[in-house]
């Protein structure tokens, strides 16, 4: 699936309450994001992001927080400390 289609569609899952449908479709962007530029590319943290506060959405809070320092390691790498993604 296209990654904005797919992007949208967890956008409308998430808006209608389906926490669990908005993951699955959160996993499968961060698996294409890996794929297609792989683990130290900002798009790849972006969609990790996501999928990350997805977790946190639905009360796993310690797979957030892995997710969110995988994040904040990744965009450190690819764009610099003084990034505002970052700082």
């Amino acid at each position: 699936m296209d990654p904005t289609l797919l992007y949208q569609e967890l956008i409308r899952q998430y808006k209608a309450g389906n926490i669990a449908g908005a993951k699955e479709l959160a996993l499968q962007l961060v698996e294409i994001k890996y794929d297609s530029h792989g683990e130290h590319h900002p798009e790849y943290a972006s969609a990790l992001s996501h999928y990350s506060l997805l977790l946190q959405a639905g009360g796993d809070l310690e797979g957030a927080l892995e997710g969110l320092e995988e994040v904040l390691k990744v965009r450190r790498e690819s764009l610099g400390e003084s990034h505002p993604t970052v700082a």
